[in-house]
């Protein structure tokens, strides 16, 4: 017979937590502030913002272009009768709420805040308050991780997913 176990007691929200997300939150902000170039400087991004503002205006894909179709083919774009991002849902539909609200780059400062506050919980949940503190600082203040934060691409939202499934929640 399994003996029955208790159920898990509900997380508490720890301020530790919170000041993390603020400094990874604002090491992007303050890094975008000093190099966030107007437009997207890379190939990825385009697709991505597009496949965002598919997502706002009701549809998954827009038809090609009639006149010189060629001149719109991409890597990264589906041209085939239907013009639509070559990748997966998960970020478009991510950056979608924050290129509706005209700053897709917010999307991605919250994601980057967000896991730093999620491998601070598991390092908590792991190794004690310090070893999540110094988990959670580490993310934060990763100059990668503050990089790719300004850049719509799928870096941001991936860590976001990982360190969800990394905190068990």
């Amino acid at each position: 017979r399994r003996p029955v176990l208790p159920p898990p007691a509900p997380r508490a929200i720890d301020p530790a937590g919170i000041a993390i997300f603020l400094v990874g939150f604002s090491a992007c902000a303050l890094l975008s502030s000093r190099s966030l170039a107007p437009v997207p400087a890379m190939h990825d991004e385009w697709s991505y913002l597009f496949q965002a503002k598919t997502y706002l205006a009701g549809r998954f894909w827009l038809p090609s272009q009639d006149v010189v179709p060629g001149l719109f083919d991409q890597i990264r774009v589906l041209n085939e009768g239907r013009f639509a991002s070559r990748y997966f849902p998960g970020t478009g539909l991510w950056l979608a709420p924050f290129v509706a609200l005209g700053h897709p780059h917010l999307g991605q400062w919250l994601a980057a805040g967000l896991s730093a506050a999620l491998v601070h919980d598991a390092g908590r949940t792991v190794g004690g308050r310090r070893a999540g503190a110094i988990a959670g600082l580490l993310v934060a203040l990763a100059p990668g991780v503050a990089d790719f934060c300004n850049l719509l691409v799928a870096h941001a939202p991936t860590q976001l997913r990982l360190s969800l499934f990394l905190s068990g929640w």
